[in-house]
């Protein structure tokens, strides 16, 4: 084999690789963004559009400082920014423990929906 096949097939396996791994990282983010069963989105990016539908006449009441306003239905969700006792919300959707609900700016998150911590007025 001589010098010059050598680089044409490692070019080759480079190209290959770069190809894997980009078409990797598009399948990663579709695969992510692709909704649940019942039409939740795991999509991150959905916890902070504006454009999502509330439950009409719903609002929640924040009943405890410092509870945690997330992007995502969980503990381990990146905190969008801690709530103050007494703040209302326009409820969006339940989803297990949690409540998406969006604010005065149309900042869509999450709340545990604890009856310690919130109160549904429908």
């Amino acid at each position: 084999m001589t010098t010059g096949k050598v680089v044409r097939a490692l070019l080759g396996l480079l190209i290959l690789l770069v190809l894997l791994f980009t078409v990797n990282g598009w399948w990663a983010e579709y695969k992510h963004a692709q909704p649940k069963a019942g039409g939740e989105s795991t999509s991150t990016a959905d916890a902070t559009q504006t454009a999502a539908p509330e439950v009409p006449g719903a609002a929640v009441l924040i009943l405890t400082d410092g509870l945690q306003f997330r992007e995502k239905p969980d503990a381990t969700g990146a905190r969008i920014r801690g709530l103050k006792k007494g703040e209302t919300f326009v409820l969006v959707s339940e989803a297990g423990d949690y409540l998406q609900i969006r604010d005065a700016s149309g900042k869509v998150g999450w709340v545990n929906n604890n009856k310690q911590y919130v109160q549904v007025k429908k």
